[in-house]
């Protein structure tokens, strides 16, 4: 699917997410929202936010694009170096764990509702795994 600019992405309720694999180069200072293997899941996550949740993740996903910090977020050593967990308030509580650091662009790791005020392990180890994957790929791509 393409968006409007007629770049290749995914819709994700009333948010397009740019899909970027690594070996594009960008020509610009934005970096790229990439999602990778697990992109489908990744999707069906953010589609499951209401509508006003899925927006003030997109807009703030775009601000860490950009290279600007999100106005709510803390950083995720649990996850691993480099993740950080952007938190969405609306009636209720979402979360979305993103790598930036990394030169291609900013990848979403994991996106879920978060009803407890710890974040829930599983979704600690599910975002884990899904860097460790992520990294493994990116070493994978360089040899």
């Amino acid at each position: 699917m393409r968006d409007r600019k007629g770049r290749l992405a995914a819709k994700a309720g009333s948010i397009w997410l740019p899909i970027v694999s690594g070996d594009v180069t960008l020509a610009s200072s934005q970096k790229s929202l990439c999602l990778s293997d697990y992109s489908d899941a990744l999707l069906d996550d953010i589609r499951s936010f209401p509508a006003d949740a899925r927006r003030i993740a997109g807009c703030q996903l775009r601000l860490v694009q950009d290279g600007l910090e999100p106005t709510n977020w803390k950083p995720m050593p649990t996850v691993g170096s480099g993740v950080s967990e952007l938190r969405i308030h609306t009636r209720l509580a979402h979360r979305a764990f993103y790598v930036a650091k990394l030169a291609e662009g900013v990848y979403v790791l994991h996106a879920f509702e978060k009803r407890t005020r710890k974040t829930p392990k599983p979704e600690i180890d599910l975002a884990r795994g899904r860097l460790k994957q992520l990294m493994s790929l990116r070493t994978s791509r360089k040899d």
